[in-house]
C-alpha cells in the first residue's frame, strides 16, 4: 500500500471506511492484557510496513500474560 499523505484524499478516506483502525479499549482486569491491546492504537500512527511488528510485539504480549496466568 502507498503512503495515506500522498494517495488522493478520496481514495484515504475510502479506505480508512474499509479498514478503520481507531481501537476502543475497555476496562480489561489483567494489566498486562490490557497493556498489550493498548499497543494496537499505535496502528493509527504508523505505516502499513510497521504493522507485523505491533501484531508480533501484541502477540508476544498476549502469550506471557496468558502462560503466567496458566502457571499460577
Amino acid at each position: 500500500m502507498s503512503d495515506p499523505s500522498t494517495e488522493p484524499a478520496s481514495e484515504h478516506a475510502a479506505m480508512q471506511q474499509r479498514f478503520p483502525v481507531s481501537l476502543s479499549i475497555e476496562a480489561i482486569g489483567d494489566q498486562r492484557v490490557l497493556a498489550a491491546l493498548e499497543r494496537l492504537t499505535d496502528l493509527e500512527h504508523l505505516p502499513i510496513h510497521e504493522h507485523a511488528d505491533v501484531f508480533v510485539d501484541v502477540h508476544r504480549r498476549l502469550t506471557d500474560a496468558l502462560g503466567a496466568t496458566s502457571d499460577s
